[in-house]
């Protein structure tokens, strides 16, 4: 098989929670055999209004001169599928400031809301075989008046398309935690939902709970610490490194799980 060829591409928007965070940007893809080996950098999205900020614009982020954190990303894909990975980060408001409307760190968005500014960026991987790795900076930005600070990682496939999928977040409960994390995402096409981004990755636990027909009998085999639907990968200042196994049910499954 063909290595695929990795490009830039676009982005992320800012963390929420993980299963309602399903309506994302995107970066970065790694493509299945199936398909032609490539990286979009165009998700053909609407013109509209955004909070998001580029280089160059008055509210972008200076680089941190003594950034420290450093997570280790893998990501294990199958080659049936074809994924973008991408991270962020956004400015930090208190709830006066994000009210009024006053600050240089927010924008007015297409619904008239002032939003907190955000940085979206690839997250580039090196890839051997069905392993992609990477390095991401949890501090690269300096917080400077905006406050900056890191939003997590997302992923949504890109053919068949689908919205995103939080993989890691900073959570307001900054309680101790393991350094190291293993996560397992489960793929499937789901065109009832949205027949314009069928597929839907996520815990298994959290595809049953959607009402997805997975054969119980399938459900068996998998070993319970790979169907846990527990929240995305807890960033903390201790985090070290991430590692996504992703799992293709439409490649597993004896028959599909729904209809296509």
């Amino acid at each position: 098989m063909k290595i695929p060829t990795i490009v830039l591409a676009d982005i992320w928007q800012a963390s929420r929670a993980r299963l309602t965070s399903v309506l994302l940007g995107a970066a970065f893809a790694i493509a299945g055999c199936d398909h032609p080996p490539h990286i979009s950098a165009d998700l053909q999205r609407p013109e509209r209004k955004s909070a998001e900020v580029k280089p160059g614009d008055i509210d972008y982020p200076l680089e941190n001169a003594r950034a420290t954190h450093a997570v280790q990303f893998t990501a294990i894909v199958p080659p049936t599928l074809s994924l973008r990975f991408w991270y962020g980060y956004h400015a930090s408001l208190d709830q006066e400031d994000t009210e009024s409307g006053n600050t240089a760190c927010q924008r007015q968005t297409e619904d008239e809301i002032p939003t907190p500014v955000y940085v979206d960026l690839p997250l580039q991987l090196v890839q051997t075989g069905d392993t992609y790795r990477g390095t991401l900076v949890v501090d690269r930005f300096a917080p400077g008046s905006c406050h900056w600070t890191f939003s997590g990682i997302s992923v949504l496939s890109d053919e068949p398309r689908s919205h995103g999928t939080q993989l890691a977040a900073v959570y307001a409960d900054d309680a101790d935690t393991a350094p190291d994390y293993h996560l397992d995402e489960w793929c499937i096409r789901a065109p009832e939902f949205d027949p314009q981004r069928p597929e839907i990755c996520l815990s298994l636990n959290a595809l049953q709970r959607l009402g997805i027909g997975i054969s119980p009998d399938f459900i068996k085999t998998v070993a319970l610490t790979e169907r846990d639907d527990g929240r995305a990968a807890h960033v903390t200042p201790n985090t070290r490194t991430i590692t996504v196994e992703f799992h293709d049910l439409d490649a597993l499954l004896p028959s599909p799980g729904v209809s296509k």
